[in-house]
């Protein structure tokens, strides 16, 4: 990767070698992904885009991420962000996205606190796939 004041651009690839299935055979997946983000003043946006080949059950799945992120003093943030999934890239009708806005405090640097909505959307024969979610969300770091 490469990073300057306000912009990042970068590139992964990985090789994953899959444990032994019934048959005794080995595979591997491998991974392929671009990256970039960029400040300017208060925003802050992030996109990410991958490639999986799956050579252990001969499918080809893309992920992809985009977030903008509005810092509107310091300790508080709103999050925009947009998730895209496809299990298989060369099956039409099987792709799931999600949507949410998400508010992010953090009253002190060890603790964030989550409120957010989520919708998401997918095939339309698949109810889990499709739903509006309103969250809370606690995490601690320590």
């Amino acid at each position: 990767y490469v990073v300057f004041r306000h912009f990042t651009l970068g590139a992964t690839y990985m090789i994953d070698p899959t444990p032994p299935n019934d048959a005794g055979k080995t595979s591997e997946r491998r991974i392929l992904g671009g990256f970039a983000g960029a400040t300017l003043g208060r925003f802050t946006a992030l996109i990410e885009n991958d490639s999986i080949n799956d050579r252990s059950n001969d499918t080809l799945p893309q992920l992809a991420l985009a977030e903008v992120n509005y810092l509107v003093m310091k300790g508080h943030n709103v999050k925009l962000l947009y998730e895209f999934y496809d299990p298989d890239q060369r099956h039409d009708g099987d792709i799931r996205d999600r949507t949410s806005l998400i508010y992010e405090a953090f009253p002190y640097a060890p603790l964030q606190v989550r409120l957010g909505v989520r919708r998401a959307v997918g095939p339309v024969d698949d109810t889990a796939s499709n739903y509006r979610k309103y969250f809370v969300e606690l995490h601690a770091i320590y």
